[in-house]
Formats: C-alpha cells, structure tokens, sequence
C-alpha cells in the first residue's frame, strides 16, 4: 500500500474501530500527519506573526483544526494496527503511561500476522497484493526503538519543565521578574547575586543544569551578570544604568543560538564593559535590551536638567532655602546671646585690681558635682586632636575663649578669671588635678559647675570637641 491508497483508506474507514491494518497503512498515514502538522504550524505562526522556529504554541487554529479532523482516523488505525499483530485495541491505552508509548512503538513496526486472526484478514490478500515476508532487520528496529525511548524522555522533560517539576532547569526564555519562580529568586538571594528587596525586572541564564551556572538580569537601578567558574566560585559584575554609555549589539542570535550584547561602561562605572547573552526566542532579547535602554535613559538625565523640568525638585529647593533662613535666623539669635553673655562677664572684670595674684591657689578647695561613674571613668583623649583643642581653649570657644578665665598658662589667671569667685581651675596644681579624672573633666565643660563662673558649653561644643579640648589640657598643663 502506498502513501495516497493508507491515506485515502483511514478517511474512508473514519471511525473504523474494527478489522486490520498494515504496517505500510499506519506508517504511510502517520508521515500524513506529521506533514499535516508541521503545514498547521506554519499557518499558525504566519497568523501569529512570529517565525516558525520560535513558535512554540501547539493549540493555534491551524492546529486545532487539523487535531480535531484527524484525531478519529488516527485513533482508528492505531486499533486496527494493534488488530494486525493479533492484540486488543484497548492496548492504545498505555500510551498515557507515556513509558507504554515505547512498547506501541515496538508493536507498530512488528510484522503482520500472516492470514486470518480473531480481528479479521489478512488486509494484504484483500487488496491483492503479493505476500512477501520481509521482517524488520534487528539494527533498524533497535534504531526505532532507541528514537521513541529519546523522544518520550524529551517528552516527558518538556511537560516537566511546564509544569515546574525540574526547578533548577533554566528556563529557554528570557523571563519577566513577575513570572520567575520562586525557588529561582531565592537561589539567587541565597547565592548574594541579588539582594532581598531588589526587583527583578528581567532574568535569563543560559545554563545548562542550574540557573546559577550563569545568567544576567535587570534590577530597578542596575544590571547585574554572574557565572561559575571553573574554580566553581560564583563572580559577579553589576553596573549601575546611571554609569552605562552605550549598549552594541555584537552577534544577533536565532532559535539555535544566543544573541551577544556588549554594555560599555562611562567613566564612573567599575568596568570598561560587560557582555551579556540573551536568548532571541519569543523576542526575549529584544525586550530585555529596550527596557535596558529605557533605564539607562532616565538615569542619565543630568540632574540640573531635572531639577529645572520637575516641579516637585523645584519645591524641594524652595523648602531648602526657607531652612536655610530659619538657620540663618538662629544662627542671628545665638549670636545675639553670646554678645550679652560676654557682655555680662565683662562687668564682672576688674578695672583695676594690683593686689589681684597672677596664679589660683594650690591646692584649690572645691565641691563641683562629680560625674556619674560611667562617664567619669571614661578616657576618649587617645583619638583627641590636640590641635583642635588649643585652638579651643586659646581662640574659638564660646561665648568667649578658655584662656580668659583660665588663662593661657592654664594657672586660672585669665583676665576674666581675677574677678571670679572662687576662682577658675588651676590646671598646673598637681594637688588638685590628681584627683580629676578625663571624664570628670569632659562632664565640667559639657554642663558646667553650678556656683562657680564655669558655663555649660553642650550648646556651643560637639562632645568631640570637649574631648579635643580636654587633651589640650591634660597633655599642656596638667603635670
């Protein structure tokens, strides 16, 4: 029988359940089908407006017309075929244990029997064809055999895929972040390629057993590739959309191959350039490629051009400049305390005093607060600067200089110091400075000693200063 005469006998026998069929009939209609459905195909991505090879839709209308015509005939000479060996039609049904596929293989290239059996004739003598036995060498159905074993493994790895069994197989496609499996991301996390609260925009690895072989992906504020070396160390290179200049196009891939891209880097990125891979099947690269233009786009607006075109930049420097007059305002009002603080110690300074002594007394009875015990014990002069403090203590410190009252041989004979009582610490008295410890000293300065002329100065010094001045006068002075 040949391939018009199978063809035209499985229409005529439609849904024929009953009888046999030769090997020449099922074969002849099964090329039938296969012909028939690869011109479906076409159809369907000539609809779909895609090229044939990166169509991957099986239920198109082409298809699914063609599916449903001939689904009876097929299903009807795979009976008649089973009948041929002398087996029950009912054995078509392994074929959903898709292992059973192999054996209905193995039973369709099987020689007919010879003459009658219980499901009918021989179908060779009805069409009067000479009988001649030409059974199958063993070489070619073990090659028919090795080739159904391949494609029910690729069928079954293919549904698998679909269906998410094989998690760690990459995906062929370039893959939106919203449609990028769980366990993916959180291998990727895992592995420090992302972090937890980055978005994926696009991914796709060009793996073979594990997406962390190697792969690239768009984040919201940069681009990130890795791969495994032969070391089996993980490398990673990202660059950031704002320090990308130019994105080329070094090879354009097709359903067989990858396209190669090279990002090139400006002068602020931590790499002269990167080459990525991206799969060209159902335009993936090109939609990964244009939503990396696009960022890189608004990245690299220059933020002056910004400001002058965002209203809301615009509102933001005008609320900086209202901050800055309110400073400005503070600054004017602090100014204004610190001119009648001096003020105020300037009618306390003698006019003219002769008798007034050069020096305070040694020891110095007094009875400041002590510092609590944390801060006592505290010694922050090791990383002081001691330069900062004796321009503290000589010039800077406010609302007037250190020296004033203690004067600048940190005797307590300032110029301000004579008319205080009692007077100002005498630095140079070892009596009395043994017993006052660093942190008993940055506590004075921070907040003053009650009683006495010493001002707290919390508002006027950052603690590192006090620390800086506190060095000066251990390391100047205190002997």
């Amino acid at each position: 029988m040949n391939f018009v005469e199978a063809t035209k006998t499985c229409f005529i026998k439609y849904a024929d359940f009953s009888g046999r069929a030769s090997r020449s009939e099922y074969w002849y209609f099964s090329l039938f089908m296969l012909l028939l459905s690869i011109c479906s195909m076409i159809i369907d991505s000539i609809i779909a407006g895609v090229p044939f090879w990166e169509y991957d839709d099986w239920t198109g209308p082409a298809s699914l017309i063609v599916t449903i015509l001939t689904i009876l005939p097929a299903l009807g000479v795979s009976v008649r075929r089973l009948h041929d060996i002398d087996k029950s039609g009912w054995w078509i049904l392994i074929a959903f244990t898709f292992i059973g596929f192999i054996l209905l293989i193995h039973w369709a290239i099987k020689e007919s029997n010879i003459g009658d059996n219980q499901f009918g004739s021989d179908p060779l003598e009805k069409i009067n064809e000479e009988r001649i036995a030409k059974p199958i060498s063993k070489l070619v159905h073990f090659l028919v055999i090795f080739l159904a074993i391949i494609f029910t493994f690729l069928f079954l790895l293919g549904i698998g895929l679909e269906m998410g069994v094989f998690p760690d197989f990459p995906d062929t496609k370039v893959q939106s972040g919203k449609d990028l499996a769980s366990n993916t991301r959180a291998k990727l996390v895992s592995n420090d390629i992302i972090l937890e609260s980055d978005n994926i925009i696009y991914f796709y690895s060009e793996g073979f057993l594990s997406v962390i072989e190697v792969g690239q992906l768009l984040t919201e504020d940069r681009i990130v590739s890795y791969e495994t070396t032969e070391n089996n160390q993980l490398e990673k290179y990202q660059m950031l959309y704002k320090n990308i200049k130019t994105i080329e196009l070094v090879e354009q891939g097709n359903f067989s191959s990858d396209s190669v891209y090279n990002i090139i880097g400006n002068e602020n990125a931590s790499y002269e350039s990167l080459t990525i891979l991206l799969s060209a099947e159902s335009d993936g690269d090109t939609k990964f490629i244009k939503e990396l233009e696009s960022r890189v786009l608004v990245h690299s607006v220059a933020p002056l051009e910004q400001d002058r075109l965002n209203l809301e930049e615009k509102g933001k420097r005008v609320a900086a400049l209202q901050l800055l007059n309110e400073e400005k305002r503070k600054l004017e009002e602090e100014k204004q305390r610190l001119k009648e603080e001096q003020e105020k110690f300037a009618r306390l300074m003698p006019r003219d005093n002769p008798s007034a002594k050069s020096g305070g007394k040694c020891p110095q009875p007094r009875k400041t607060k002590s510092a609590p015990g944390g801060i006592s014990k505290k010694d922050k002069t090791g990383k002081a600067n001691l330069a900062n403090g004796k321009k503290i203590y000589l010039k800077t410190a406010k609302p007037m200089a250190c020296k004033m009252c203690h004067g600048d041989k940190g005797d307590g004979g300032g110029k301000l110091g004579k008319a205080l009582k009692p007077r100002p610490r005498n630095f140079t008295c070892v009596a009395t400075m043994k017993k006052v410890s660093a942190g008993q000293m940055f506590y004075i300065i921070k907040n003053g000693s009650k009683g006495t002329g010493m001002v707290p100065h919390k508002k006027t010094l950052k603690d590192k200063e006090i620390w800086d001045v506190v060095k000066y006068i251990r390391t100047t002075f205190v002997k």
